[in-house]
């Protein structure tokens, strides 16, 4: 099936071609689309509120990889201990340090790219 013909279809359509192949090729994803059909249903949308399917692959076995995080379960919660070690390399804090001395809220975009332009990445490139 090319994604033209799947871009044609509409969500229910697209939410049954997926359950059905699911139901064969993926369990665990099945489970998940039919515990509440109209959540998966909804998940098929292009754009809240129409019917039109997304455009996308044109194979149903991509949907369980590029539709997971439409469920909470199947995330993994990030320890707090991870959270706690330093983000940015002191490279990366130079940077955004030089960046927030210069920011403007009130600039236009000329205006701003005109501000931060001079600036050096820090670690990335040398110092204009």
């Amino acid at each position: 099936m090319s994604k033209t013909v799947i871009s044609r279809m509409d969500a229910g359509a697209v939410t049954d071609a997926v359950i059905a192949w699911a139901a064969e090729y993926a369990p665990e994803f099945h489970a998940l689309l039919v515990r509440d059909r109209d959540y998966a249903r909804g998940v098929f949308r292009h754009r809240p509120g129409r019917e039109q399917a997304p455009q996308g692959s044109g194979q149903w076995a991509d949907a369980p990889t590029t539709l997971l995080i439409f469920f909470d379960e199947t995330f993994t919660v990030c320890p707090t201990a991870a959270l706690r070690k330093p983000l940015l390399r002191p490279t990366q804090r130079r940077s955004l340090a030089a960046y927030r001395n210069v920011y403007d809220p009130a600039q236009d975009k000329q205006a701003w790219f005109q501000t931060i332009n001079p600036l050096p990445v820090a670690g990335l490139l040398p110092p204009r």
